[in-house]
């Protein structure tokens, strides 16, 4: 009767938590909704320890306790040191998503194993990154064409704010405003946020100077972001090149302690350099590459290579390098550019 009793306790909660519209349990360590169900569980195997200890040989005792301590020791390092300790697990959730929605497939980021919260740490959060954003961009990315001089500002990716943006619109659609306006037409209303939220998970890009993969999010009170992976890109919409000409890349940035970097355009090394000075203290750094590297009408990348990325500290388990504040790239012939002619000195006579 108890084995029925704990079977059915298991079932039930797992039936109900799994309609709830948060089911995954929003941002937490593990399956917190779930956690009720441990009562269930220990009564289940102690019945059936109970049961057990008259069919088993003493070999098949020993084996038994033997991977229950093997597995009981790996949940308490997963919950105890992993869910306590690395900060890592905590930020998985701002890289994920529960649900698979346009361009994603699959069941979500819960049931990818690659993405396993557990084994969260920094290289294993930026390549989760990588691989969404390169996602989205091979299904509908569209940047502006950049112009040449013009800067590819610190926060020049603004738009492209997938998980903001989508929360944004949800907050939109379902508040009370809105819902008004429907009556009680339910239909209309799911209808409406079926085929909405797709939408708004990819906004429109085109008011996007560059794509920042392998950065964090704009410091606050701030004007730069850091990189947070050791390997950083920008990817940029270019469209007239001159493949004779050379090409000039400007990037003006500080570092985390002194920071030694590689760039590359399109995967190709343009030049390295020394960062020494601090945040608050940018310094620029000139490269000089062939426009054969470029590719016209199409998106280019520029990677840099950040080998001495470090933990920032406890309480910010990032690791920090660049402090990004912008990039120039001018073709040769066209820099330094040329100051615009002044205005006439309006004259005060008729």
């Amino acid at each position: 009767m108890l084995v029925w009793f704990g079977l059915g306790w298991f079932a039930l909660h797992v039936v109900i938590s799994s309609r709830a519209v948060a089911w995954w349990g929003g941002h937490s360590f593990g399956p917190r909704i779930l956690s009720d169900v441990s009562v269930a569980l220990v009564l289940l195997i102690i019945l059936l320890w109970h049961h057990a200890q008259d069919r088993l040989s003493l070999s098949q005792k020993k084996l038994t306790v033997a991977v229950f301590l093997l597995l009981g020791a790996g949940g308490i390092y997963i919950n105890s040191y992993q869910g306590l300790y690395n900060r890592h697990t905590g930020r998985w959730n701002v890289y994920t998503e529960p649900t698979a929605t346009p361009p994603f497939k699959g069941l979500g980021d819960m049931f990818n194993w690659r993405y396993a919260q557990f084994l969260a740490s920094s290289q294993r959060l930026c390549l989760i990154q990588s691989e969404r954003m390169e996602t989205i961009i091979a299904w509908d990315m569209t940047l502006l064409p950049y112009e040449w001089g013009t800067p590819i500002a610190y926060d020049g990716d603004t738009h492209a704010n997938f998980r903001d943006a989508a929360r944004k619109n949800y907050t939109r659609l379902m508040s009370p405003e809105v819902n008004e306006t429907r009556a009680d037409d339910h239909e209309t209303k799911v209808g409406e946020l079926a085929t909405f939220l797709p939408v708004v998970l990819v906004p429109d890009t085109r008011q996007n100077q560059g794509l920042f993969i392998g950065w964090s999010v704009v410091e606050e009170n701030a004007n730069f972001r850091w990189s947070e992976c050791e390997t950083a890109r920008i990817i940029l919409q270019v469209n007239d090149i001159d493949t004779t000409e050379d090409y000039l890349l400007i990037l003006k940035a500080g570092a985390f302690g002194q920071q030694r970097i590689t760039v590359l355009v399109n995967g190709q090394p343009v030049g390295e350099w020394t960062f020494v000075e601090p945040k608050s203290s940018p310094e620029t750094a000139v490269f000089q590459f062939g426009g054969t590297l470029l590719q016209p009408n199409a998106q280019n990348e520029v990677t840099f290579e950040i080998p001495n990325a470090a933990y920032a500290g406890k309480a910010d388990q990032r690791r920090l390098g660049l402090a990004y504040y912008e990039m120039r790239i001018y073709p040769i012939a066209g820099y330094p550019p040329k100051p615009e002619p002044a205005a006439p000195a309006e004259s005060a006579y008729p």
